[in-house]
């Protein structure tokens, strides 16, 4: 029986729809090179408001953008526990969360497995 990358763990997807608004887009494109942008620095970046920026963002898109941008963290996090041997410290601090604690907590709510356990196991698979 073969398994996928993804099979140990049962993460949480988003459902997001591509936005019209090309502030938008250009917001969602700076968080993308750059996950440790705020979404009032992204704000700043496309010229809006926060509370402008918030609600065509949930409108367009289905989802808040801290809820993005963690969204965004967790993918790289994970990414960089299967395809690195880097330490957890580094990849949290890569990732820009605030303390491991943050992190750890974070990763399990999404993956429901801990970051220790999710590089070993996903390497294993490969």
């Amino acid at each position: 029986m073969s398994h996928s990358a993804s099979a140990p763990t049962a993460e949480r997807k988003l459902n997001l729809r591509i936005p019209r608004d090309k502030r938008v887009r250009r917001a969602l494109l700076a968080l993308g090179r750059d996950i440790s942008l705020t979404p009032g620095r992204l704000a700043e970046i496309v010229g809006l408001s926060l509370s402008r920026l918030e609600v065509l963002v949930k409108r367009q898109v289905g989802t808040n953008l801290q809820t993005l941008r963690s969204y965004k963290q967790l993918r790289l996090a994970r990414r960089l526990l299967i395809s690195t041997d880097n330490p957890i410290k580094n990849i949290w601090i890569e990732c820009a969360f605030k303390d491991a604690a943050n992190f750890n907590h974070a990763f399990k709510r999404h993956f429901r497995l801990a970051p220790r356990m999710s590089g070993k196991l996903l390497k294993f698979e490969f």
